[in-house]
């Protein structure tokens, strides 16, 4: 199971994932170049990252983003959204700890 969690403060954005496909590569490959696309595309703003096999971290700043940048940012956890409805035998998300089932 590939399990998302996405959490705020008043500064920062965490979304931190863990784990595998219990299905095929398909899940895993489209979740991991999403998350490689974030940490590529918000360098500036990220104030930590990790990554080990099956666990990926991303800690943004939010002070720094900008507006586009924050729509950005937004957009791409949408689209984690998306790959639950299309994998949802093999994601889940995650807010604040809580499992949120949306559409």
């Amino acid at each position: 199971m590939i399990k998302i969690s996405l959490s705020e403060t008043e500064n920062h954005f965490r979304l931190e994932c863990t784990g595998h496909s219990l299905e095929n590569n398909e899940p895993c490959a489209r979740v991991s170049t999403a998350l490689d696309m974030l940490k590529l595309f918000f360098t500036k703003n990220l104030e930590k990252t990790k990554r080990v096999h099956g666990l990926t971290l991303l800690v943004f700043n939010k002070q720094g983003l900008t507006k586009e940048k924050k729509k950005l940012l937004e957009d791409s956890i949408l689209y984690f959204y998306e790959l639950k409805k299309l994998y949802g035998s093999s994601i889940q998300i995650y807010e604040n700890n809580e499992v949120k089932e949306h559409g």
